[in-house]
């Protein structure tokens, strides 16, 4: 997982910097765990696919700004085409 791109100050920012390193591994954990779930409607998909691009997005896997827009887009409209699906 990528880490935050700041420069640490010496004994400054180490036990800030340990939390968000934890809750990033968290969520690393959580999005696996969704990725492995099965998919049952359309707005488990849409859950799938969000931790699916949070994970490449937080890892800097989409290098290209306008790839990275479309994915980001991409993932509204399909949670706004389930939540029409089921009247939310």
């Amino acid at each position: 997982m990528k880490r935050l791109g700041r420069q640490v100050r010496p004994g400054g920012d180490t036990i800030l910097w340990s939390r968000w390193s934890r809750a990033v591994a968290e969520c690393a954990a959580l999005c696996e765990t969704i990725a492995k779930s099965p998919v049952r409607d359309l707005a488990g998909l849409a859950i799938k696919y969000k931790a699916l691009l949070w994970e490449l997005v937080e890892d800097d896997v989409i290098l290209d700004r306008a790839v990275r827009r479309r994915a980001i887009k991409f993932g509204r409209d399909l949670a706004a085409l389930a939540n029409r699906s089921t009247g939310s």
